[in-house]
């Protein structure tokens, strides 16, 4: 039998994923690892993708305390196709990196944990293949441009560009094994929640 349990969580923006890592934390104690977070943090001086960052873009990105100025570097990529794909290589296999240890050091350390991985690019970067189970965060689109409209100020147009690179509802529907309706009451997801985890505690 496993000692962890890893779970996967995806959804659009604005489909309330933080809700839901909220209610986990508070009333299941899981761990919750956000692959933007860890994006940060493998950036930071002595992080994973610091050196081969100055390396490919130059001390330039550079800020007084040799942290990396993200506004620079996201100009520097901004409509550069090629660049942030470099970008892109350098960063998302050493946040996996980091996840996986991450994920080494809780198991190590606590007995059975329940750890949860967040990304909006979950499947992209195929983190269901380390997963036990993947959800799928879903809420209709004009509840998610409301929510971010809201909370972020953000225009419809920005909203409607980043939906467009998103994974479509459907593909989300067929490659998740558990989908959590956010758009009712914060009990009905709760409900939810604790449904689709006594389900996995069955199988397990």
């Amino acid at each position: 039998m496993k000692n962890n349990l890893v779970i996967g969580i995806t959804g659009g923006i604005g489909a309330g994923k933080s809700t839901v890592m909220n209610i986990l934390k508070t009333e299941y104690q899981a761990f919750i690892l956000e692959t933007d977070k860890a994006g940060h943090v493998v950036m930071n001086p002595g992080g994973l993708a610091y050196q081969d960052i100055i390396t490919n873009f130059g001390r330039d990105v550079l800020n007084d305390d040799e942290t990396v100025n993200r506004k620079i570097l996201a100009d520097i990529v901004f409509n550069q196709p090629d660049k942030l794909a470099l970008l892109n290589s350098i960063i998302h296999p050493n946040v996996k990196k980091y996840i996986i240890c991450q994920i080494d050091e809780i198991t190590k350390n606590h007995k059975s944990p329940l750890i949860f991985i967040e990304s909006a690019l979950l499947l992209n970067d195929n983190y269901d293949k380390m997963c036990d189970s993947i959800w799928y965060i879903y809420s209709d689109i004009e509840t998610r441009f409301e929510r971010v409209n809201r909370t972020r100020n953000m225009s419809r147009e920005r909203f409607d560009e980043i939906v467009s690179n998103q994974l479509s509802d459907e593909i989300l529907r067929k490659r998740c094994n558990v989908i959590i309706d956010n758009d009712k009451s914060i009990e009905n997801t709760k409900e939810q929640i604790d449904f689709a985890l006594k389900n996995l505690a069955k199988e397990d």
